[in-house]
């Protein structure tokens, strides 16, 4: 009885009940707005929206600038050091709203120059309180400090707002350029109410740090964000290219299927999440190991479910318009069981111990072979010739990170 106290009262243990809790409501929320916007706005809306999120989600990366990544280690191996936790909270606060507004400035034109964009400007206007609220929100600090039952309490704002606006705002095929608007305002009140508690709970002080320590943060980010950057290449240019070619009917039942996949993914991330700064303070290794291993089973699991049972998935929760994306889903299934084991030999392990750059490399070449590949292959392209090619990129990084993992073990 003892032991089992002593298990769930572990920081470890505590931090992954709360994000755990965050992954229900990620769960819950979400798919019921999907489940009613298959329904109001039909396929070829849901690729149109699929098509500007993915735009959307580049810029986000390039305002992030790997922040995402490095803060959370900063902010935990600087945690009892005020001044230095301070500075690092100014600065990336700084960096990151500052990187937002350039990137929507620098944005906006090609709203309006483009036909595509253009059709459906108000759809990026409105996402532009998306992207600002995700430079402000301080996510990464709340990690840091291994502090995530307000993460918890952030998530929760969020998702029941958004879902309010969903269906208070969409009501017709007509009202779907209201989708990021009613993003922007849960994402925006989700950015005051973790500003203020980050400040008042942890008696931050507000300041504007010296411009050699804003270099030094983007600097040391400068790598990460190469690899952040390269993700994200990988994983919206897929989208964007479906969009571009095969029209927005085939693109609303690919993002269809990389929902449910993004879904299964989720799943991971508490465990991801809360191990990195947990290994970068401790580097509990014995435990990273039985950590490893679960996760591979729970993912061998999952990926038999998904690849078997993903058109009574797609027929259980959305429109019987969305069943052929069940075929793309099966695949996303067979990826899954190269992608989880890479992400957990990542910033979990090799990120934490000081291997950062072999895991940033290993997405960075990857994405260079992906996109050569994918411009050669541009005129003959299918959806099912982008799944292979996801499929040869997941195999890569996870052969890539297990020689750097199996390298560092070996010299200790």
């Amino acid at each position: 009885m003892g032991k089992v106290r002593e298990i769930l009262g572990h920081p470890l243990m505590r931090n992954f009940s709360s994000l755990v809790f965050i992954q229900g409501m990620n769960y819950i929320f979400p798919w019921i707005t999907f489940a009613y916007l298959t329904y109001v706005l039909g396929v070829e809306l849901i690729g149109r929206i699929g098509y500007a999120f993915a735009i959307i989600n580049i810029l986000m990366v390039l305002s992030d600038f790997g922040f995402n990544l490095t803060s959370p280690k900063n902010i935990s191996v600087f945690r009892n050091h005020k001044q230095r936790r301070d500075e690092i909270f100014n600065g990336v606060l700084i960096l990151k709203g500052g990187l937002s507004v350039i990137v929507l400035i620098a944005f906006i034109p090609f709203v309006f120059y483009f036909d595509k964009l253009h059709k459906d400007y108000l759809l990026y206007i409105y996402f532009i309180g998306y992207v600002l609220a995700n430079g402000l929100i301080p996510k990464w600090f709340f990690q840091g400090v291994e502090k995530m039952q307000y993460l918890t309490l952030f998530v929760f704002i969020s998702k029941v707002i958004f879902t309010a606006a969903v269906f208070i705002f969409i009501r017709e095929k007509s009202d779907f350029y209201l989708y990021p608007l009613a993003l922007s305002i849960a994402e925006m009140s989700v950015a005051c109410v973790s500003l203020y508690l980050g400040v008042k709970r942890f008696d931050i002080r507000l300041f504007v740090p010296k411009r050699i320590k804003l270099l030094y943060l983007l600097k040391e980010s400068r790598t990460f964000f190469y690899s952040t950057l390269s993700i994200s290449i990988f994983t919206q240019l897929n989208v964007l290219v479906i969009g571009n070619i095969k029209g927005d009917y085939s693109l609303g039942l690919y993002t269809t299927a990389e929902k449910f996949y993004n879904a299964a993914l989720t799943l991971i991330s508490p465990v991801k999440d809360v191990l990195y700064p947990y290994m970068a303070k401790n580097r509990d290794v014995p435990l990273y190991k039985k950590l490893f291993l679960g996760v591979t089973l729970v993912t061998i699991l999952g990926s038999i479910i998904l690849y078997y049972f993903s058109e009574e998935a797609i027929a259980l929760l959305l429109d019987d318009s969305f069943i052929p994306a069940a075929k793309y889903l099966s695949f996303f299934g067979f990826i899954l069981l190269f992608q989880v084991p890479s992400m957990m030999l990542g910033y979990p392990l090799l990120g934490a111990v000081g291997k950062a750059k072999e895991a940033n490399k290993s997405v960075i070449y990857a994405t260079v072979m992906y996109v050569t590949a994918l411009v050669f292959l541009y005129e003959q392209i299918e959806i099912e010739t982008i799944l292979y090619l996801l499929l040869l990129f997941q195999v890569f990084v996870l052969s890539y990170r297990s020689i750097a993992t199996y390298n560092y073990f070996k010299r200790r």
